[in-house]
């Protein structure tokens, strides 16, 4: 086999390839803009149990000791005065939880992976932000082979 006839195999099996990878591309495509919010609600569930999981099982640092101790304290109006030098949501939201949640590990970190998946749902508001990503590169991975 001369070396044109092997190079011309090479680009039919790499035109094949890119074939599937398109058509493979094009399912993702039709999955995700007939369940988009499935995909979203799915995904941000699982970063959320991940972080929390995570979060869980790491020691606290020293800002969250710190954010832990403001957040003992009895009362909001004690977490406002003696907080006085930073903003104090977000040991307001941790004195809150306090009650609730029984570990103070997650109790200290539960706002920030519940904050971060409300974001990542708040970008999934774009009906049309995860699948244009893939007609973006679709069209312009078609545009270099034609």
């Amino acid at each position: 086999m001369h070396y044109a006839e092997r190079s011309d195999v090479s680009s039919v099996a790499t035109r094949a390839g890119q074939t599937g990878l398109y058509r493979l591309i094009g399912r993702v495509d039709t999955f995700l803009e007939a369940n988009f919010w499935a995909c979203a609600v799915i995904f941000t569930g699982l970063l959320l149990a991940a972080r929390i999981a995570q979060d869980a099982h790491t020691k606290l640092l020293a800002d969250e000791l710190y954010t832990l101790y403001v957040a003992r304290l009895p009362t909001v109006k004690d977490v406002i005065a003696l907080n006085n030098a930073s903003p104090p949501f977000y040991p307001i939201v941790v004195h809150s939880l306090l009650p609730i949640i029984h570990g103070d590990a997650i109790a200290a970190r539960l706002a920030a992976p519940c904050s971060s998946a409300c974001c990542c749902f708040a970008a999934a508001g774009s009906r049309h932000s995860m699948p244009s990503v893939f007609r973006c590169w679709r069209s312009t991975h078609a545009a270099r082979t034609h």
